[in-house]
Formats: structure tokens, sequence, C-alpha cells
């Protein structure tokens, strides 16, 4: 018998074990367009839309930058395709909260369940990949492939 170890996250957040769920959660938990946006005039959703056909929102100082989800296997990827530091943007907010050990108490941050919502009642911000303050939450909904892994502190 294998020994696991399950951990609860808040919100319900699955954290990844394949490339496919990093992808899935890329496009839940982080702002995305769709390839073809015409597809928004007809009422389409980007939740709606399969990962197949949606481009990630990246920043860096000197550019932007729309990544195919199926192009992307971790976020080193976006270091490899972008010229300087990339920023992604979380669908959530933050209330009061100091570096990553407080994401695992959903009275400190909000997840938006549609990139609708968030646009009207959030607050986006860009966050570079190795910004402390969004660490634990890349490692809840990006996992392994977020770059980052839990260590245990004896």
């Amino acid at each position: 018998m294998k020994n696991e170890t399950i951990t609860t996250n808040p919100y319900g957040i699955q954290t990844p074990t394949s490339v496919k769920g990093f992808r899935e959660n890329l496009k839940k938990y982080y702002m995305v367009h769709p390839i073809n946006t015409e597809v928004l005039n007809y009422g389409v959703n980007v939740e709606d839309l399969d990962i197949n056909n949606l481009y990630l929102y990246v920043n860096t100082d000197t550019d932007d930058y729309d990544i195919p989800l199926m192009d992307i296997s971790n976020l080193d990827d976006l270091y490899e395709i972008c010229e300087g530091e990339p920023m992604i943007t979380p669908k959530m907010d933050m209330d009061n909260l100091f570096f990553n050990e407080e994401h695992s108490n959903e009275n400190n941050f909000k997840i938006y369940e549609t990139q609708e919502e968030f646009l009207t009642e959030g607050e986006p911000r860009w966050y570079s990949l190795s910004s402390q303050l969004v660490r634990q939450f890349y490692m809840m909904t990006l996992g392994d492939f977020s770059g980052y892994v839990y260590e245990e502190m004896n």
C-alpha cells in the first residue's frame, strides 16, 4: 500500500497531478481569453471553452503575451517564452495577507467563479511568478507545475 498525503485546500481547490489538470486550473483560477475572441460576442463564457481554445494572459515589464494553454506544461515555460519576469493574474482578491501563509484560510482571500465576475467585482492585479504574496496560491492551484514545493519544517 502506498502512503499518500491528503491535504484539504480552501474553496475545494484540487491541486493538479497532471499537465492536463495544470492547464485546467490555469483556466479556472487565472485570467485567460479565447483564441477566437468573436465567440464572446455570442454570449459564450471563457469558462465554457475547452483549454485547446484559450490563451493565458502574461505580462512582463517590456511586453504582453497571449500564450496558448496547450503550449504551457509548467510555469517555468513562461520564462522561456517571455522576455523578462512573467506576471499572471489570479482570479482572486486578497484581504490583509502577509506573504504566503494565509492562503489556507478562506477568510483571507476570495476566488471568483467567473472571469466576468472578477472583472466587474474584483481587483485584477498582475503578480510575478516569483511573488511571495501568491506563492502558496500558485502551489495550491498549480501543484508541482508551479515550480514550487512544500517543505516540511522540523
